[in-house]
């Protein structure tokens, strides 16, 4: 019933930290975008309620001066979203601060926009948006479950809802100027139920729509592919997943990061680029080392830093 995915904070499929200030989707579908592109970091936190694992953390970095807003935000897709225009609906979540969490009041901005666009974001621009819940929170140092309830009903014209939550620090940032938040929840109705606590592997599946952390790390297998001339293999896999949209590509670079086994000796290379997209079928391709036209390869990872990613978020 929650139409939050990842609520709990549990998939962090890119890592548990980072300190970017453009519009990034680190902890799995909420993205953060902070105007300032230095001195903020977000992430994954062992710090939760009871009954939770874990939240996402927002800080400024001690001494930081910066004042513009930060932005958290979950774009909920479309096809999720059918159901809820016409209906009342309620927020909830989980929220902390630190001891100097620097916004007036402590306040943070809490808002669930609609709009009649498809699959958009509030960053890119929401057609038709329409303020559902707004109202300005101060949160405490303790772990509180805040609610809030649509004053009226969702336009009937929605095609989505969108979650987001702002704050505005002041002043020269403590050694805790934080806040932390976990157990978000949006649900049809006007009063808030227990969170949904479903299996990881469930959640996990959801995430992977969006972006898949297909293979990280040292000596992992990427698949078979064969290569098209002497020096460029191509490789083409078939996750276990449909992606939202056909996504873009993304990898670790360096040399000899990448390894192809063939004929009985090791070759190494780099990635370029996809050569096709589908959602549920990718092809890459990569130079390498000299070969042999239509010689097959097995591809895997040579570097703990070498990553292959596909990207199909909103």
């Amino acid at each position: 019933r929650n139409l939050i995915i990842n609520g709990a904070m549990e998939v962090a499929q890119k890592g548990t930290s980072h300190t970017s200030g453009a519009q990034t989707y680190w902890l799995d579908r909420f993205y953060t975008y902070i105007f300032a592109a230095s001195g903020r970091t977000i992430s994954q936190s062992t710090d939760a309620p009871a009954g939770f694992k874990h939240s996402l953390k927002i800080a400024r970095d001690s001494g930081n001066s910066g004042t513009t807003t930060t932005y958290m935000s979950q774009p909920c897709e479309s096809a999720s979203c059918v159901g809820f225009a016409g209906s009342k609906i309620t927020l909830s979540f989980y929220a902390k601060a630190g001891a100097n969490f620097s916004p007036t009041s402590n306040n943070i901005s809490v808002n669930v926009y609609s709009g009649t666009g498809t699959d958009q974001t509030m960053m890119a621009g929401l057609t038709g948006a329409v303020t559902a819940i707004g109202v300005t929170q101060a949160i405490t140092t303790d772990w509180v479950r805040y609610t809030f309830t649509s004053g009226s009903v969702v336009p009937t014209d929605s095609n989505q809802l969108v979650f987001q939550i702002t704050h505005a620090p002041t002043g020269t940032a403590g050694a805790n100027d934080w806040y932390e938040i976990t157990g978000v929840q949006i649900e049809l109705g006007e009063s808030a139920t227990d969170f949904v606590h479903e299996e990881y592997g469930t959640t996990l599946a959801k995430c992977q729509r969006f972006f898949l952390n297909y293979v990280e790390g040292n000596t992992k297998s990427i698949g078979v592919g064969g290569f098209y001339n002497t020096t460029v293999l191509a490789v083409h896999i078939q996750p276990t997943v449909t992606f939202r949209e056909a996504p873009s590509f993304a990898f670790g670079s360096g040399a000899d990061w990448y390894y192809a086994d063939r004929n009985g000796a090791s070759v190494t290379g780099n990635w370029t680029a996809v050569s096709w997209a589908q959602l549920n079928s990718v092809g890459f391709y990569g130079t390498f080392g000299s070969s042999t036209g239509g010689h097959v390869a097995f591809a895997r990872t040579n570097n703990a830093s070498a990553y292959i990613w596909f990207d199909a978020e909103m």
